[in-house]
């Protein structure tokens, strides 16, 4: 009977500690130029890296999702990254709503964490069309998403003419090997 207990301890430890719970990021906290590693849901954070909160709210193309503000291009390599407390965490899927300017082409590419293999890729814009506010999801069945790039298709400045609002992500945290040691 003890040895029932202790499987069942620690499969919930396991299943608690790999369960995500998706989070919705509309970036509208803060204040539009700011360019910085977001801290979100307590203890996990996201890194976003080569994006800038912009006051889309009057904007001639890409109006925010929901309220004024949108994450668009920041002069640098735009990615996505995730961290837990005290290591590592990823994300089973990542969605937003997505704007273009017309002829505004990207690549989504997401990379798991151990081997940085590409393990997924969606597109963003289209030739001869302009977004607003498209919902796109990437899902891979494995989950276990690290690291999301940004890749410009239709032209080197592609990044400059587009944005997200309302990012939402499904954070899993990796557990320590001594966390399930202790029971």
């Amino acid at each position: 009977m003890r040895k029932i207990r202790m499987l069942a301890c620690i499969l919930g430890l396991v299943i608690l500690s790999s369960t995500g719970y998706a989070y919705i990021l509309t970036f509208d906290d803060f204040p539009p130029g700011i360019s910085f590693m977001l801290p979100y849901f307590n203890a996990y954070h996201i890194g976003v890296y080569g994006f800038a909160i912009a006051d889309h709210s009057s904007s001639s193309w890409g109006p925010p999702h929901s309220g004024n503000n949108v994450l668009g291009y920041y002069p640098s390599n735009q990615f996505i990254s995730f961290k837990g407390p005290s290591g590592p965490m990823y994300t089973n899927s990542i969605s937003s709503y997505f704007s273009t300017e017309i002829d505004t082409v990207l690549r989504i590419e997401a990379y798991d964490f151990l081997e940085h293999n590409l393990i997924a890729t969606a597109q963003i814009g289209a030739t001869g069309e302009a977004w607003n506010n498209r919902y796109v999801e990437i899902a891979p069945p494995g989950g276990g998403m690290y690291n999301i790039y940004f890749r410009p298709v239709s032209s080197y400045d592609a990044a400059l003419h587009f944005s997200l609002d309302d990012l939402t992500v499904d954070p899993v945290y990796v557990p320590e090997p001594s966390s399930l040691v202790a029971l």
